[in-house]
């Protein structure tokens, strides 16, 4: 079962790697694309903007789950500062991911229902009609995968807070 769960894990972080280079190549792109045609060319690249938010929105979201995959997302910890003793600093560990957990179950609920209410309004975009629930759909998917990432680390915590590695 651990085997699968980190095959899993891989196959998904790749995923997530792949979407965030191709976005990425493909924002930058399209900005360069539509500066020469305006600038250069004279010709107006319409729309290119909701083709980069569509990038933008899985660039973005897709982007920042993987920073909650290795737990490299912004934070204030201080609890080095506060707290001087190992075993100290490990039960507070155990509470910011508790409170990670709860919050991000809570996030998650909300992304859910905003996406849904985004597929039921079906919005899209004035010039290529395109859905904005698609680009939304990220939002979902990134806090399903945030929600999971800190429920491991919130595992892998009381793991060590009992005295395990890993």
């Amino acid at each position: 079962m651990i085997a699968f769960l980190k095959r899993a894990d891989h196959v998904i972080f790749k995923i997530q790697e792949y979407i965030c280079i191709i976005t990425s190549v493909l924002i930058t792109s399209l900005i360069v694309i539509a500066a020469i045609m305006r600038y250069i060319l004279g010709i107006n690249f319409g729309g290119s903007e909701e083709l980069v938010l569509f990038a933008a929105f899985w660039f973005y979201f897709t982007g920042s789950s993987l920073a909650y995959r290795d737990d490299a997302h912004i934070n204030a910890d201080m609890t080095s500062l506060l707290f001087k003793s190992e075993k100290a600093k490990k039960r507070m560990a155990v509470v910011k991911y508790a409170v990670s957990m709860v919050i991000a179950i809570v996030a998650t609920a909300w992304a859910f229902q905003f996406v849904s209410w985004s597929f039921e309004l079906w919005p899209t975009t004035p010039i290529y009609k395109l859905p904005l629930a698609l680009s939304r759909l990220s939002i979902i998917v990134s806090f399903i995968l945030m929600s999971i990432y800190v429920l491991i680390h919130l595992i892998r915590s009381v793991a060590i807070l009992k005295g395990g590695e890993n």
